[in-house]
């Protein structure tokens, strides 16, 4: 798994150990010889997936280029409570300086990546994709998709300029008027579209626009099953995506439909950190 470190990554890095440095680290500047120099392992105290190695090994690289960070495992891989993931050795102020800057990007990412990786997981062996959505905290977007990818999970459009969507309040905005909706995209149809719909009722003239992919949202498995025999007996080349409040307990309900994608917002807003920890190996 490849993270692309692109300027806004590379900026948001820079903000974070801007915001958590502040003036100094006044605590340790004062404890810590300017010359002491250190190594620290870096422990996971849970099972899950891997997330966010790189910003890690970018947030060391920013703060101190004497740094050094050996990486003992790789974003993607599963790992045990207990594993050492890396070993950072350099100045031991700096060591201890970035220390909360580097966790935060990583617990979170692999808290995102493992939360992905148990839904993946739940819907195997059907012939589903679990999908993120847009529900990613501002300015993370970009590292929370790529943690989802880490995770087995596939991303959603990144930004709106990705595809056209055409959601509830799209047609609510311009009083459910299909035929005006047919007119607006005759000169949008290179791209993607995606019509949401969260009544049978609206399903067939949700077709008649010709989607890549029809969204039911909100709906209930037997509803899903039933607009699932509806689209491959109408428009067999669509895809369904299903959507809305669908929680790990009940995923393979909806995997049995015979819907191709599922898209879960609370992969990016909802997953707990998995816990690591910084452990002091050798001060000299």
């Amino acid at each position: 798994m490849k993270l692309a470190f692109t300027p806004d990554i590379l900026e948001l890095v820079r903000m974070a150990l801007r915001e958590d440095v502040g003036g100094g680290d006044h605590t340790t500047e004062a404890l810590i010889p300017a010359r002491a120099a250190g190594e620290v392992n870096l422990v996971a105290r849970s099972k899950g997936v891997v997330s966010g190695l790189p910003i890690l090994v970018k947030v060391y690289a920013l703060l101190d280029r004497r740094i050094r960070v050996a990486l003992l495992k790789k974003d993607g891989d599963i790992i045990r409570a207990g594993t050492t993931v890396a070993r950072i050795r350099g100045p031991l102020r700096s060591l201890l300086t970035g220390e909360r800057v580097a966790l935060n990007f990583l617990t979170h990412l692999s808290g995102v990546a493992t939360l992905t990786h148990h839904f993946v997981r739940e819907v195997y062996p059907y012939r589903v994709k679990i999908m993120d959505t847009r529900k990613t905290m501002p300015c993370m977007r970009a590292l929370q998709k790529y943690a989802v990818r880490c995770g087995g999970g596939v991303n959603h459009r990144m930004n709106l300029s990705d595809a056209i969507m055409v959601k509830d309040n799209h047609l609510e905005a311009v009083g459910y008027d299909w035929e005006h909706i047919r007119r607006a995209l005759r000169g949008q149809r290179k791209r993607t579209l995606v019509v949401e719909v969260d009544h049978l009722s609206s399903l067939s003239k949700a077709l008649s626009l010709k989607p890549n992919v029809v969204l039911l949202d909100n709906m209930g498995v037997s509803d899903v099953e039933k607009a699932v025999a509806f689209v491959r007996r109408l428009r067999p080349q669509t895809l369904i995506e299903v959507s809305g409040g669908i929680r790990l307990d009940f995923i393979r309900r909806y995997a049995r439909t015979g819907a191709q994608r599922i898209s879960i917002g609370a992969l990016t807003h909802s997953a707990p950190h998995l816990d690591f920890s910084m452990e002091l190996a050798r001060p000299r």
